[in-house]
């Protein structure tokens, strides 16, 4: 039965991901000066890259900060660090041993002047964020924030896991209001993803995207293909033996 689950789970992972309609927020495969944007500890803890592709709006702006005053413990050590690599279009938060650190990702357009009102939404379309987390070694919480052009802003928090993490907008909660509104995802202003890295975490992923949510099989049709792929690597064991 864990196999047939699998099964299917790959298949509509699979057929999500090559029909899902997306608007990339970051895919890490630009910086200012190739192939890394970073912030560390022993460095500047701030960094602006313009003029990017692949990026909503066109900068992005890493910050890193300390947790508990570990990070500055011993003068000249990397102890702590946020990098994005192009060559591999991935961004990373990692901590040494005995460091917690956080690191905050913001998308907040030119000049940090804001995105002008971006529908995350296209058109009511999406109503689902995704990322792409390609390693984690321990939980690293996660806080997403969303504010509108009137200055409402909604916020989601996670706890990282390999692989895709998808979170709804629906999922999101109230955190500041411009009276009693809600924030608007079709009139985005500011983004940022904060990450909260415990001693000695690392985490990793490769995009951030808006888009549509996954789709629902009929049962029917999941056992169908479950039970075609069980077959399909039953058969293949045979002519091996």
């Amino acid at each position: 039965m864990k196999r047939l689950l699998s099964a299917t789970a790959l298949i509509i992972s699979m057929g999500w991901m090559s029909s899902a309609q997306a608007l990339f927020i970051d895919t890490f495969n630009d910086v200012t000066d190739s192939p890394y944007q970073f912030v560390t500890d022993t460095t500047s803890l701030t960094s602006l890259n313009t003029g990017l592709s692949g990026v909503l709006g066109g900068e992005r702006l890493l910050e890193l900060s300390d947790i508990g005053g570990s990070i500055t413990a011993v003068p000249g050590d990397s102890n702590a660090s946020l990098v994005v690599n192009t060559d591999i279009s991935e961004i990373s938060l990692s901590n040494d041993t005995g460091v917690s650190s956080k690191g905050k990702i913001s998308w907040n357009g030119l000049d940090q002047n804001g995105l002008g009102g971006v529908d995350l939404t296209e058109s009511l379309v999406n109503s689902v964020f995704l990322l792409d987390i390609t390693s984690a070694d321990t939980d690293v919480e996660m806080i997403f924030s969303v504010t509108d052009t009137v200055g409402n802003t909604a916020t989601s928090s996670l706890t990282s896991g390999e692989g895709f993490l998808q979170f709804t907008f629906a999922e999101f909660i109230q955190a500041t209001s411009n009276g009693d509104n809600e924030t608007d995802f079709t009139s985005a202003n500011f983004l940022s993803l904060t990450l909260i890295g415990p001693e000695s975490s690392d985490v990793a992923f490769t995009f951030v995207q808006s888009t549509t949510p996954p789709p629902v099989p009929e049962p029917a049709s999941a056992l169908i293909m479950g039970l075609g792929l069980i077959g399909l690597g039953l058969s293949r064991r045979v002519k091996k033996n």
